[in-house]
């Protein structure tokens, strides 16, 4: 209840025959809504109370709800608020229930000074959900945007540069694609995680990346990622390993919240771990193999200009051997003649 006007008729108590009037039909329009399998109200505890009829008397309804434990969650103790439980299925849909009950509300006229309003887990949990996106999406674009100014001066090449990118992207895929399965929701706490298995995950990828190029200089494509898997999978096993038993240990408090956030950094660089020695070795070994074939065909193109070069300059050469010979011969004739 919230009185606009001093001094006027508006109720002030909700055991106001007019509000419970309102609030009554509120509550039966409500059971019609589909998915919807109960609805309990102080208005349907009274006509529980009173022959199934809905009592018009306030002093009458004073009486029956006075000390009554049965109001005590639908009533509030300074009588300015009134409670609708609605019990709902289990396979409901949040947007219709939300859609159906609002359009119950906007059709039944409201007594001034009343303010109706929707409340609980069903109502919260898309406003939650946008909200979880956009604090989602905030940490990690700004994180995005920093790891990629980070290696594209470390490495200060686009395609080595870009690379290690892979080992975050596809870690990330494949840690919430296995968390949506398993049936393991986000919340506000945990919204944050993908900024940090980012941070974390790429170092894997630096180090596949940055050690293949090392190898490369003396070895083939495929040598140098058998030479460098073989020199970086114990070290990065081990900060794996190392990291799991850390994130094991935040589920070890009372915090429920901080354990599940400790479960998806466990999956997120588990998953970083496993692109880093499989997605990343295959792209960089493919890469080489195109940069290798498009170089060796520039280098047959350039082979070709410049025997055609080397054709025609011999040509021309032999053209001119021709006519300087011929030029000699027409000459030792004419001095016969004479």
């Amino acid at each position: 209840l919230e009185p606009q006007y001093m001094n006027s008729d508006e109720p002030r108590d909700i055991r106001d025959p007019e509000f419970i009037k309102y609030l009554d039909m509120l509550s039966e329009s409500v059971k019609h809504v589909d998915d919807v399998t109960g609805v309990t109200s102080a208005s349907t505890i009274l006509k529980a109370l009173n022959d199934n009829k809905l009592p018009q008397n306030y002093n009458y309804i004073t009486n029956i709800s006075k000390g009554n434990p049965l109001f005590d969650n639908y009533i509030s103790k300074d009588f300015s608020l009134a409670i609708i439980r609605i019990s709902l299925s289990e396979d409901f849909n949040e947007d219709d229930i939300i859609k159906d009950i609002n359009n119950i509300i906007n059709e039944i006229p409201t007594p001034s000074g009343v303010k109706v309003s929707l409340a609980g887990q069903t109502i919260a949990m898309p406003i939650v959900k946008q909200s979880l996106g956009s604090d989602m999406a905030k940490p990690s674009n700004i994180s995005l945007i920093g790891i990629i100014v980070v290696l594209l001066l470390l490495f200060r090449s686009v395609r080595f540069g870009l690379t290690p990118l892979a080992t975050i992207g596809i870690g990330i895929l494949w840690a919430f694609g296995y968390i949506g399965f398993i049936g393991m929701g986000m919340n506000s706490a945990t919204s944050g995680v993908i900024s940090m298995i980012m941070g974390i995950g790429i170092d894997f990828g630096i180090q596949t990346v940055s050690r293949f190029r090392q190898e490369l200089k003396k070895a083939s494509p495929e040598k140098a990622m058998n030479l460098t898997l073989n020199a970086i999978f114990m070290p990065m096993a081990t900060t794996t390993l190392a990291a799991l038993i850390g994130f094991k240990a935040m589920g070890w408090g009372e915090l429920t919240m901080m354990g599940d956030m400790g479960i998806m950094m466990s999956y997120g660089i588990t998953a970083c771990f496993l692109a880093a020695i499989t997605v990343v070795p295959a792209i960089l070994v493919i890469g080489e193999r195109l940069t290798n074939k498009k170089i060796q065909k520039e280098d047959e193109k350039d082979f070709i200009k410049d025997e055609e070069k080397i054709f025609s300059k011999e040509k021309q050469i032999s053209s001119k051997i021709f006519k300087s010979k011929n030029h000699v011969k027409g000459g030792n004739k004419n001095e016969n003649r004479k």
